[in-house]
């Protein structure tokens, strides 16, 4: 099952950075992804206790990568609302320090912004 499950990521994450040549849209992709892998795992299970205590256990495994595909999912939703080029149309230098020096400016500003929405509720 582990195995099935790893495969069927590979393959959600690859048409995810293969977007254009594919003309699959990434959040289509990181979906049916998630929806698969989610399916796998409970169908393979025996009960429903079983698949609540084996969800407690491996969670951590399958928190990190599905955390990033759930990141292309918010991606693709900004930048078909032209949330990126709100910003980059905002950006007036050509100097690579000047950037940098904005990008760590508004990453460390906007830092506890994002903690908070992590925190759970």
């Amino acid at each position: 099952m582990e195995w099935l499950i790893i495969v069927v990521f590979i393959l959600g994450y690859a048409a995810i950075a293969l977007e254009h040549p594919l003309r699959i849209d990434k959040a289509a992709s990181a979906l049916i992804t998630g929806v698969l892998c989610w399916s796998i795992y409970i169908l393979n299970s025996s009960d429903s206790h079983t698949v609540i205590h084996q969800r407690m256990n491996t969670w951590g495994n399958f928190r990190y990568p599905l955390f990033s595909v759930e990141r292309y999912d918010h991606c693709q939703s900004i930048d078909a609302h032209d949330g990126f080029e709100m910003i980059t149309e905002r950006i007036n230098t050509t100097s690579k320090r000047k950037l940098m020096i904005m990008l760590s400016v508004v990453t460390f500003s906007s830092q506890p912004y994002w903690t908070t929405l992590r925190q759970p509720s």
